[in-house]
């Protein structure tokens, strides 16, 4: 790696890292003046310790841990709080009037899961979970989770085929 090359890595990792700890910042400022105190620093305490565990697991066991598979894993883990965040877009859409199809609730799971209590408000900033989902949401979420993940499960099938298998059954299949 030349000198430059060095410093551009240097300094594309640097505003990586900074741009993730600003929204930190961000998000752990907008949560400490909405949440009590209290709750604020337990919260951040139990954070830390979630960290600080997983950290050391990856340390003490990364050198046996199977990478192919723990990015599959985080990746289709991706693709579904993105699926969440699609579909919280098309409830407030909805909700504001400007996206005025498939508005029909299908079913109601307020009495087992309300989305204004703690487990129920995790759910739906996870993964999208509404306690009265209408036909869109349902359609959007079943539509972007299907081809997101069999396109993200291509794409990584067909770069872990050696090159000249590739060209092989490229020539085969036209």
């Amino acid at each position: 790696m030349t000198s430059g090359a060095r410093t551009g890595l240097a300094l594309l990792a640097f505003q990586a890292v900074g741009r993730e700890g600003l929204e930190t910042v961000v998000f752990t400022l907008a949560i400490s003046f909405s949440a009590d105190q209290h709750n604020a620093v337990l919260g951040a305490i139990i954070g830390l310790l979630v960290a600080l565990s997983i950290a050391f697991v990856i340390y003490r066991l990364g050198h046996r841990l199977n990478l192919g598979r723990f990015f599959s894993v985080v990746g289709a883990l991706l693709m579904v709080f993105a699926a969440g965040l699609l579909v919280d877009a098309v409830e407030n859409l909805q909700q504001l009037g400007w996206l005025p199809i498939g508005e029909q609730v299908l079913w109601h799971t307020h009495g087992v899961l309300s989305e204004n209590g703690t487990w129920g408000d995790i759910a739906h900033s996870f993964l999208g979970y509404a306690d009265a989902p209408t036909l869109l949401q349902v359609l959007t979420y079943v539509t972007y989770i299907a081809v997101a993940l069999v396109a993200f499960f291509n794409v990584r099938r067909n770069t872990q085929q050696p090159v000249a298998e590739r060209r092989t059954t490229t020539v085969s299949s036209s």
